[in-house]
């Protein structure tokens, strides 16, 4: 008996070491490069002109590696879950290069998603190359993934306990986790949130938004916003696979959809003018909480976002979605008679919780970032969302 409980708390302090390490060092790693690369694109516009050959280069590299027709979210899941797909061990280096590339040259695409693969990447690659060791303490591969996911997302959006449900809620649709998978993704997302705290780049984070007054009206005009945002989130996954569907039939090679997709983002950007829809675009997602924003801003992203992650950019969905969530509540909010930061600070976390459908981690997200009085306005709103959102979510797995 106590042998077992001896080798449990060995374990489990491996683990969480290993895991809240990689997670925390890479993520501050690939953010800090991500907002270089970033002031790199303000300071010098002619790089968005280079995005038909970035894109023709990414998936190049895919391809030589036999990886055109991965979902790298998906595999590090399937890899927990299936043990035989295995996690090739230059794919945290290129999701790391090829999202620096999307934003350099102006695609429009996020960052957490990115940051959870890259530390997921890493932690396999570190478990791979300690094998043996692994082995004889019998720790496997998914036991350190699963972590090693809720840490990254801690670490990107510095929100440990959003980070501890995210795994949570993702994993446990596939499969039931023991008791040293909840133990080690709390002290992995707490300990990789602590130390994230002391290395840059610095997180954004939001003030407390102002809460209306609970009356039956309140309630059904955010039962009514849920249900849009959940419907937004419906539309966007729908698009976003119809569209990659159309240009992997309409073209003989994912090189020629990448600079065709480049070529289109390129002419949109030009179009348009303003360059805010480029990249992660948080200045308008600051601005929503603040400002009346045009109604044509959410739609503008959603465009930008699919051409981007359809046709072979990479990069997360998470900002997208809240960037589209955020300026739709926003957009939304004279007319419900809210401010302008109540509803976009729903929009924010329920636009994500419908695509991704992680309703209980978006309103934890909601708590950690504008408050505790949100949470319940949040819950309702997360909840409809992902209820009107359709079966299929972003990270869904065959």
């Amino acid at each position: 008996m106590f042998k077992n409980i001896q080798l449990f708390t060995i374990q489990s302090l491996i683990i969480t070491f290993i895991t809240s390490l990689i997670s925390a060092l890479s993520v501050s790693v690939f953010l800090f490069s991500l907002d270089q690369v970033t002031l790199l694109r303000y300071k010098y516009p002619w790089w968005m002109f280079l995005i038909p050959a970035v894109g023709f280069l990414i998936a190049k590299i895919y391809k030589k590696k036999q990886l055109s027709d991965i979902k790298e979210t998906k595999l590090i899941l399937s890899s927990i879950h299936w043990s035989e797909k295995k996690i090739p061990g230059s794919l945290g280096f290129l999701v790391f290069l090829g999202t620096l590339l999307t934003h350099l040259t102006g695609g429009s695409s996020g960052r957490e998603g990115a940051a959870v693969q890259i530390g997921s990447c890493l932690v396999a690659n570190f478990y791979e190359k300690f094998k043996v060791f692994f082995s004889k303490t019998n720790i496997s591969l998914s036991t350190l993934l699963i972590p090693s996911m809720g840490a990254s997302f801690a670490s990107a959006l510095g929100v440990p306990f959003a980070g501890i449900c995210f795994t949570l809620e993702l994993n446990s649709k596939f499969n039931k986790l023991n008791l040293q998978n909840y133990l080690t993704v709390f002290l992995s997302c707490t300990l990789a949130f602590i130390m994230t705290r002391l290395l840059p780049p610095h997180r954004t984070f939001f003030s407390n938004t102002p809460i209306p007054e609970l009356s039956i009206e309140t309630i059904l005009k955010v039962i009514f916003c849920g249900i849009l945002f959940g419907l937004t989130a419906r539309s966007f996954i729908f698009f976003q696979n119809k569209m990659s569907e159309f240009f992997r039939r309409a073209l003989p090679s994912p090189e020629l959809v990448a600079f065709l997709g480049g070529l289109l983002i390129l002419t949109l950007t030009y179009w348009e003018g303003s360059f805010r829809f480029n990249g992660l675009g948080l200045p308008l997602i600051q601005d929503s909480f603040s400002k009346v924003n045009s109604w044509d801003l959410p739609l503008l992203k959603f465009i930008f976002t699919l051409l981007t992650l359809s046709t072979g950019f990479k990069g997360g969905e998470f900002v997208p979605l809240v960037f589209i969530g955020s300026t739709l509540g926003n957009s939304l909010a004279p007319y419900m008679d809210f401010t302008t930061s109540f509803l976009a600070s729903l929009g924010f976390v329920s636009l994500f919780a419908g695509a991704a459908r992680l309703p209980i981690t978006c309103s934890v997200l909601a708590f950690e970032y504008f408050g505790k009085d949100i949470l319940p306005y949040a819950l309702i709103c997360c909840l409809l969302s992902s209820a009107f959102s359709g079966k299929k979510g972003i990270y869904s797995t065959p």
